[in-house]
């Protein structure tokens, strides 16, 4: 059980690492083995494309885990550059089981300035129109008091990411290790990867030295162990040693015998 804890830990740090790596510049973001392989399917088809996470810059850093609450089962959506793609890009996310849309109509986003998480939204190409909709609609508010005082027919977010909609009330936190939307995204899943990145090494380092202790006491204990197994066979096979030294007396009188003999025979 620890071995495989100890596994888990070390491929969550070798994925953190890798991501702290893209984030500094070093290497491309890591995704998700369906979508990169979608991304490969598109490009070596040659259809120009988009992901949602490509094209969306948060501008007011307090609303960061709101946004990213509500887009974030949005982040893998391929946006086609051009919509007569959209048969040969459907083709292809059917062979690749590809379970995100892929949208070939979309809209230049209004500038909105009223109180919607819209307009804390930036998108630097053409979006799907049910999405600015769906961001248009729902209000920012600054806490969960503050979204009942709007009505039973509202719908809210607070900058903790607890969102009211038609259905009901839940929470869209997301930690900010998780970020996946704009500068300030990358920036806050950035340290917020460096800050956590010791303790979770220190955690390896800890099952580490316990599978070590571990196997040093399983060694002495399989040493006691064939050490009471011998002096079980030696017990055990007594009578047989026993008899083999009765046995060998004989055989030494018989060889002294004839040692002597055999001097008897050189002297004369």
């Amino acid at each position: 059980r620890q071995r495989q804890q100890r596994d888990a830990l070390s491929a969550r740090i070798a994925g953190e690492q890798a991501t702290i790596a893209a984030l500094q510049g070093k290497t491309a973001m890591p995704e998700p083995d369906n979508v990169r392989g979608m991304r490969r399917a598109l490009r070596d088809a040659g259809i120009s494309h988009a992901m949602l996470s490509d094209i969306v810059e948060v501008t007011d850093s307090r609303w960061q885990g709101a946004v990213e609450g509500v887009l974030g089962g949005y982040a893998s959506v391929v946006l086609l550059d051009k919509a007569k793609d959209a048969a040969a890009a459907y083709r292809l996310a059917e062979k690749e089981r590809y379970r995100h849309f892929i949208v070939p109509d979309l809209v230049t986003a209004p500038v909105a300035k009223d109180e919607s998480l819209l307009a804390v939204v930036k998108f630097s190409a053409p979006v799907p129109s049910w999405l600015i909709e769906q961001l248009s609609r729902i209000a920012r508010v600054d806490s969960v008091e503050a979204g009942f005082k709007l009505g039973n027919h509202e719908e809210w977010i607070t900058p903790e990411a607890y969102h009211r909609e038609r259905r009901g009330g839940r929470s869209l936190f997301v930690e900010a290790s998780r970020y996946r939307f704009g500068q300030a995204g990358r920036s806050g899943r950035l340290e917020a990867l460096l800050r956590s990145l010791p303790g979770v090494e220190g955690q390896e380092d800890t099952l580490t030295l316990a599978m070590s202790k571990l196997a040093v006491e399983v060694g002495a204990l399989k040493a006691r162990i064939a050490g009471v197994d011998a002096a079980k066979e030696l017990s055990a096979r007594q009578e047989e040693f026993a008899e083999a030294l009765r046995n060998s007396k004989p055989l030494k009188e018989e060889r002294l015998e004839v040692g002597g003999r055999l001097g008897e025979l050189q002297n004369l």
